[in-house]
């Protein structure tokens, strides 16, 4: 289990809306306030056993919809193992790629009314997992970068370009 490293977790994820114009995007900051990192080895495999991140508030930008919203109580969590496929480069280092199925469970404050939201069917987040270290100390950095939708709401608003890096360590 690594707790995830505050200072070196962070991301971005492009907000866009339509106008008669074409699409509207303004760039969100993703803060990683907490979160859990569980890993296992069996041989030569790697998994990713399960993985919470807690992200702070994403405030949309007033020049998507017009006037400021924000996204709370964010969650993101793994659905169900994946298996890291990739190479040992050492007894104490490996490299490898995944997809994994998340769940988001996220709610929209609108003019100071908070009301969650339903968790929506996110695409496979492609990742990079880079674990390095001991018995005594383990270190790992999982990079998701997913060009393109992520999520629509109705053709007028939608969530893309994702960019996260999860930097966790044991203690």
């Amino acid at each position: 289990m690594l707790d995830i490293s505050l200072p070196d977790s962070a991301g971005a994820i492009t907000a866009s809306r339509k106008t008669s114009d074409g699409w509207v995007p303004g760039l969100a900051d993703l803060k990683v306030e907490h979160g859990t990192l569980l890993l296992s080895t069996e041989g030569e495999v790697l998994a990713l056993e399960d993985l919470v991140i807690d992200l702070g508030p994403i405030e949309i930008p007033e020049a998507v919809l017009g006037y400021p919203l924000e996204l709370t109580d964010i969650r993101l969590s793994l659905v169900e193992r994946v298996e890291v496929a990739g190479a040992w480069t050492s007894p104490d280092e490996a490299h490898g790629n995944a997809k994994l199925e998340l769940l988001l469970e996220w709610s929209l404050v609108n003019h100071g009314v908070t009301s969650p939201l339903g968790s929506p069917d996110l695409p496979p987040i492609p990742v990079e997992l880079s674990v390095s270290g001991t018995a005594a100390r383990v270190h790992a950095e999982l990079r998701a970068s997913a060009p393109g939708e992520l999520w629509k709401w109705a053709n007028v608003f939608r969530l893309e370009d994702l960019s996260l890096v999860i930097a966790g360590d044991t203690n």
